[in-house]
Formats: C-alpha cells, structure tokens, sequence
C-alpha cells in the first residue's frame, strides 16, 4: 500500500500489536493510519482509532446479569487481559459489580483464550470447583456460547445465567433458545462508517480525534432484532 502511495490506510485487524511494525513503517512514510475496533497500546502511532466503548459494554452486561441472578449471587468472569479490548470489557464489568454490588461473589478466569472449545472445557471445570454459581460473564460470544454448551450439558441452564459481548447470529440463536440470558453489542457498520468521515475530514484538512469511541448497547429477548 506504501509503494501505491495511498493517502490513508484503515486497519481492522486481529491482533493490533502485531503490525505495529507495519504501523511505523506508515508513519516513517507519511502515510497516516486510522485503526478500526482494534486499539493499539500506543495510540499515539496512529492518527486515529475508532472503537467501541468496551468498557461501557462490560457495564451494561454487570448490571444485566446482576439484575437477573440477584445482588447475593455468585458470578464467573470469563476475562482475557492479554488483549486490550478484551480486558476494558472485563474490567467494565468487574469494576461495575465491585463498586455496586458488593454482595456479590466473583470468580474469575483469566488467561484462557477467549473461543468456543476452550470456553467449554474451562466451564466443564469451573462447575466441578465451583458448582452453586449463578451467572457468568463472557467477554465475547464465542466463549460465552462455549460457557452455555457445558452449562446445557451439565443440566444448569436454567439455574445459570450467561452474558456475552458481540452480538453475534449465534449468540442471538442461543438468547431465543433460553440458553443465553443476553450479550452486549456492538456496531461495526457505525464503525466503518466513522471511521470514513474522519479520514475524509483529515485528509480535507480538518484536525480529527486521535480516540474516537462508538457507544455499544445490550440486547436480550426483550429487545432483540428483527
């Protein structure tokens, strides 16, 4: 893209700290980068980032789940600090529960990836350690449709509640199913499309914000979409 000479590159990536190298050579080329829902640790080599309130998700899924196991219950926290999205969502809702309901018990986990298989073998553990739990929190869909299949075949969906974060088809599946209490959700098309304007803005010549945040929301069987 460099030797093309583009005037902007827009990055959505997986893993945001690896092509910080590429990033660099960006900059060192004039060519300025605008990161989509992926931030990077360092913000500052990037004119811009455009990303959800992950943080805000973690909030909305705390006062959810709380609502719906009661300010005595037990909680697992399915949380993966080693990404920086994935831990703004853990501590979104950690932070939540701790400061306004602190009645209640967590449990976290941490450190496991964050993916459907592995999400169901540390549930299959988690409910032989700790087996009175009452809600679990998941940090995206995937684990937390891992979580619910462990959950289903361990007989406890309806003592279980979990709460994921995407908004995904197959979390939305498993929410009219009864097996999922709700998810946060995002808006990726809202994304994109922010991201467009203030890269047309700057390249117009205005100054644009180096941290752009997109409000997320909740979704559960009372609001789902069409």
């Amino acid at each position: 893209m460099i030797s093309r000479d583009v005037d902007m590159l827009f990055l959505s990536t997986c893993d945001a700290n690896a092509v910080i190298p590429a990033i660099i050579e960006c900059t060192n080329a004039g060519v300025p980068v605008i990161m989509i829902d992926t931030p990077i640790e360092d913000a500052s080599s990037v004119l811009s980032t455009v990303c959800s309130d992950n943080y805000m998700g973690g909030q909305l899924a705390a006062d959810a789940l709380v609502k719906a196991v009661g300010e005595d219950a037990t909680i697992v926290t399915y949380t993966y600090n080693a990404n920086l999205v994935a831990a703004l969502r853990g501590s979104g809702f950690i932070d939540t529960v701790k400061e306004k309901y602190p009645n209640v018990t967590l449990v976290n986990y941490d450190g496991n990836m964050p993916v459907t298989d592995t999400a169901m073998e540390v549930m299959e553990d988690i409910l032989i350690s700790t087996p009175d739990i009452d809600g679990v929190f998941c940090i995206n869909d995937p684990a937390a449709i891992g979580c619910s299949a462990a959950v289903k075949s361990a007989g406890k969906s309806d003592q279980i509640k979990i709460v994921g974060f995407d908004g995904s088809e197959e979390g939305i599946d498993l929410i009219k199913a009864g097996e999922m209490l709700g998810s946060t959700t995002q808006y990726p098309y809202e994304m994109g499309k922010t991201a467009l304007e203030a890269g047309n803005s700057y390249l117009s010549g205005e100054e644009i914000d180096n941290e752009i945040i997109i409000d997320v929301g909740y979704i559960d069987l009372e609001n789902l979409p069409e």
